[in-house]
């Protein structure tokens, strides 16, 4: 078993020292571990070409596959071989860092598993066998802040290639009141946590997803993806923005509860194969549409082509 840690941040910074504290946890209970620094990596930003999923549009059993040359495939390499993952950012305006972002932009279709397995239903035996094999994760962010001020960060690392993997977080924590480089190391509170989430992710490893629990110290609001964002209706209605389930939410005194159905739960666009193949065919449909009024667009399209008053710097 191996766990692929992914330090998204500076060089031996807050968050990289926090996933080295996590993996040597998991490599101290026998488990074989990798560390990758994404600021070492060559990653190109995303053309929105949709070469990755034109293929799929088209009915094509061929998976797509993106044009751009760089480090994203070795990494793909490495990520398809782990068994589980442990990702540390560091948090730069409530968000994980540029590097992961980007990293995220060019993972999109091509990694994910309803994707993958729409293709192979289709016939295409090229479809890495890989993609399937469960996972798990953890995440963990650290920043300068309080706690309040950290909520989007871990929901935003794992609505990622996690989510359209089907990688369940195991655990996560956010280190606050670190903001100098290296302060974390003061703060033995955090190593600890690390440590302990490292060893959460090993021994979590080889599980199925309807195996997998949770086991980090705050379970959240939502009982799929345990993140505490809700996104609230006008009336009693809530919606996950990781998973998409939708509960009632009522007041038990100060205490604020959410109430999700077992069918809510079960459909959820973070843990159910099904859902993302609609979402593929969804796409496909969508291209459908667009090729047949393709004509139309182009002549719609001649109104903003001409358009000329773009500034650029001088070189």
């Amino acid at each position: 078993m191996k766990i692929l840690g992914l330090s998204c941040g500076r060089k031996l910074g807050n968050s990289e020292l926090l996933t080295i504290e996590a993996l040597t946890a998991a490599k101290n209970l026998g488990v074989d571990v990798e560390l990758i620094r994404l600021s070492d990596l060559s990653i190109k930003p995303c053309k929105g070409c949709l070469s990755c999923i034109k293929s799929y549009s088209m009915n094509n059993v061929i998976p797509g596959k993106c044009v751009i040359k760089d480090d994203v495939q070795w990494f793909s390499d490495r990520l398809l071989d782990a068994d589980g993952v442990i990702i540390a950012s560091p948090i730069y305006t409530g968000q994980p860092s540029g590097y992961f972002r980007l990293l995220c932009d060019r993972m999109g279709p091509t990694h994910d598993v309803g994707f993958q397995l729409f293709s192979k239903h289709k016939g295409n035996k090229m479809v890495d066998e890989r993609f399937f094999k469960p996972r798990v994760a953890g995440t963990i962010v650290a920043g300068g802040a309080v706690e309040c001020d950290q909520q989007l960060a871990l929901p935003t690392l794992q609505e990622s290639f996690l989510s359209s993997m089907i990688i369940p977080v195991v655990d996560h924590f956010a280190a606050t009141n670190v903001s100098a480089a290296r302060q974390v190391l003061l703060n033995d509170k955090h190593m600890k946590r690390a440590a302990n989430l490292g060893r959460n992710v090993a021994k979590s490893l080889g599980n199925t997803i309807d195996n997998v629990k949770f086991l980090g110290d705050n379970p959240g609001i939502c009982p799929v993806c345990h993140e505490n964002i809700l996104f609230v209706g006008r009336k009693k209605s809530v919606v996950c923005p990781i998973c998409g389930i939708k509960g009632i939410i009522e007041l038990d005194g100060d205490e604020v509860k959410v109430i999700y159905t077992q069918e809510e739960i079960r459909s959820s666009r973070r843990i159910s194969i099904e859902t993302r193949i609609q979402h593929i065919i969804d796409i496909g449909d969508w291209h459908e549409d667009f090729e047949t009024g393709s004509e139309k667009v182009e002549s719609k399209f001649k109104k903003y082509k001409s358009f000329n008053n773009y500034a650029k710097p001088q070189k």
